[in-house]
């Protein structure tokens, strides 16, 4: 089996340390050995446009992006690959799931479009701190009123629990909304909303078709999370990461080499294919 021509890497708990951090010069060097045999790197995470960019400012142009948890794809030139938008009805029905559940959000929804991130005034109370970090950190952030005050491009739908509130979210959601969305999460009380059918793998077999390449054969992936089980599932080279949940730790996938807060994914690269 050749080396992987495509590397799609999940970030929280993967690409990125505890601290949000990562190696830049590793990571420009293991560009440029890629861009040699036209392999491409690929950012699959479920953070939205906004905040990708922001992180990956030195490198816009070198990777490319499925982020949103699938629903929306770029390739590195900046094109526009995929979109996959959540209706107005689907996002009332999470919200009533929200309002019966026994217990309270830790963080309020969030609804984001490409550029912006938009949350209900009436979840204030709750969210005024990350709110504010948001805010100081530079994203665009609007308060409405009320779903329908919405744009129709939200390409998805966030909320946190705490984690051990999330399970019964997450399985009273997905009987709700049933095959009008995906519902999944990132751990740590994160569950995320997207459209009918969109994940990381599919968002990677959109990247993989224009590439002409397959994602059994030339797809290596890397991922902690169960919001990765699709994507490592559907890779030819899966790597969990060996700080990952206990689901894909089970004997389902080969571990990278080390953990995120070691340069795992890195050295995993190097080792065997970079």
């Amino acid at each position: 089996m050749t080396n992987p021509r495509l590397i799609a890497s999940d970030l929280d708990g993967t690409f990125l340390t505890v601290n949000k951090s990562y190696n830049h010069q590793r990571f420009q060097r293991i560009l440029n050995k890629m861009r040699e045999v036209d392999a491409h790197f690929i950012i699959a995470t479920g953070r939205d446009m906004i905040n990708v960019n922001k992180l990956f400012k030195d490198f816009i142009g070198q990777v490319d992006l499925v982020v949103d948890n699938g629903a929306l794809v770029q390739n590195a030139a900046g094109d526009t690959l995929k979109e996959a938008f959540l209706s107005k009805s689907e996002l009332k029905h999470a919200m009533d799931v929200v309002e019966q559940m026994p217990f309270r959000p830790k963080i309020g929804a969030a609804f984001a479009s490409r550029h912006k991130l938009y949350m209900l005034q009436d979840q204030a109370r709750i969210n005024w701190p990350h709110t504010l970090q948001l805010r100081l950190a530079g994203f665009e952030l609007e308060i409405i009123k009320s779903i329908d005050e919405l744009p129709d491009e939200i390409l998805k739908f966030t909320i946190a629990f705490r984690p051990e509130d999330t399970k019964q979210f997450i399985e009273q959601t997905r009987s709700v909304i049933k095959n009008q969305g995906h519902v999944t999460t990132s751990g740590y009380g994160s569950v995320d909303i997207v459209g009918p059918g969109v994940n990381k793998a599919s968002g990677l077999a959109v990247l993989a078709k224009y590439y002409g390449l397959t994602l059994e054969e030339d797809l290596a992936a890397f991922g902690d999370g169960l919001n990765d089980y699709e994507m490592l599932s559907a890779a030819g080279f899966p790597r969990a990461m060996p700080n990952g949940d206990a689901y894909l730790l089970d004997g389902k996938f080969e571990q990278a080499l080390t953990d995120n807060e070691h340069e795992g994914v890195f050295k995993t690269i190097e080792t065997l294919w970079y």
